[in-house]
């Protein structure tokens, strides 16, 4: 672990210790609560957007490329279908 120190005005090294807060905040309002999950929400896709484009790009190669990737992955087709997240 690593440690964290203050030099003070006068150049003297003083540790600077961790202190745990007294208790974790809870949201109990159900209004702030719905506020913070819509605002994780755009990340969470974000994420999983990143995630998916990263394995196009490691299966069928790099965006207008004919060469890379694996045998019989392109990149120039449509597909209808769905995404599923664990299911």
């Amino acid at each position: 672990m690593s440690t964290v120190i203050r030099i003070t005005e006068e150049g003297k090294v003083r540790p600077v210790r961790w202190r745990a807060p007294d208790r974790i905040p809870v949201v109990d309002d159900r209004v702030s609560l719905v506020a913070l999950i819509q605002a994780v929400i755009p990340l969470g896709l974000q994420a999983v957007g990143d995630v998916l484009k990263q394995e196009v790009t490691e299966l069928a190669g790099e965006r207008y490329s004919r060469t890379g990737g694996q045998p019989g992955y392109v990149l120039w087709c449509r597909q209808r279908g769905s995404v599923y997240l664990l299911d």
